[in-house]
């Protein structure tokens, strides 16, 4: 049950930060535009060539300033350096509803993760301080920023979870946020933690 209420509270918090801009003016920044256009390609076109997104101008449905490709040609198509894991890790989401259930994906996400991190830390040590330190984590700067943003690739590296202030960049950092977090999480409750009887 505790285990429940604190996912539903990272959730809810989480799900308060999608209505945070990235930018100024702007929803979505840096390489969330990027892992955006190779999902929709992928899911509107079954590949990952992104040459007529750029032709087509299609990134205007995720900003209202031009958006330059950062790749490529590699035989014939355009590839971006920022890889292909995170966009095929949030085209599932993506064929359900666009940008926004990208972006609500990656916030149920991060708040799983923390859930399971504190059913984690529960067999290491007593409750409070299992739930409390990844409480403590989960609702910590990086850890907001990282639910309610998307960038860099954590679907390469670790299953899709969030880093930043957009949608790829969520992924991105929620998997480099959760490993930290955990990681932070176990060693303070570890340490404050009061002898076991």
């Amino acid at each position: 049950m505790r285990l429940a209420a604190l996912g539903a509270l990272l959730l809810a918090v989480y799900a308060a930060t999608l209505t945070i801009r990235a930018t100024s003016g702007e929803r979505y920044a840096g390489d969330e535009l990027h892992h955006l256009l190779a999902a929709r390609s992928w899911v509107e076109d079954g590949d990952l060539d992104l040459a007529n997104q750029y032709t087509e101008r299609q990134w205007r449905a995720f900003s209202g300033r031009a958006v330059a490709t950062s790749g490529t040609a590699v035989l014939g198509r355009l590839r971006e350096p920022q890889g292909v894991g995170m966009p095929l890790a949030i085209s599932p989401a993506y064929a359900l509803g666009g940008a926004r259930a990208v972006e609500l994906a990656i916030a149920v996400l991060v708040a799983l993760a923390f859930t399971l991190t504190a059913a984690l830390a529960r067999r290491l040590v007593p409750e409070p301080w299992a739930t409390g330190g990844v409480l403590v984590a989960g609702l910590s700067p990086p850890a907001l920023a990282a639910a309610s943003a998307g960038g860099d690739n954590p679907a390469t590296s670790t299953p899709p979870v969030a880093h930043g202030s957009g949608t790829t960049r969520r992924a991105s950092a929620a998997v480099s946020v959760n490993a930290s977090a955990t990681s932070a999480a176990i060693a303070s409750s570890t340490a404050l933690a009061p002898p076991r009887a």
